[in-house]
């Protein structure tokens, strides 16, 4: 409502060319997504990694009836 009033466009002609710019934009924004998902999933990954290493190593030393062979796999 407002956009067309403000900028005095006729809607029917102008349909068009929102929905349009609208479809494209929205494209481009989620291949711009796809394309960083998987480095910051990596990032995280990476960060996550140390925290819980060292938690299921205090899990597995607490653990006496495992074999060391069993707590290296």
């Amino acid at each position: 409502g407002l956009f067309w009033r403000v900028h005095a466009l006729e809607v029917s002609t102008s349909l068009a060319w929102f929905v349009g710019v609208t479809a494209v934009s929205t494209w481009l924004l989620a291949l711009a997504y796809r394309n960083t998902k998987f480095y910051l999933k990596h990032r995280v990954a990476i960060r996550r990694e140390d925290a819980v290493a060292r938690e299921m190593t205090r899990k597995l030393a607490d653990d006496k009836k495992m074999s060391r062979k069993e707590k290296d796999e």
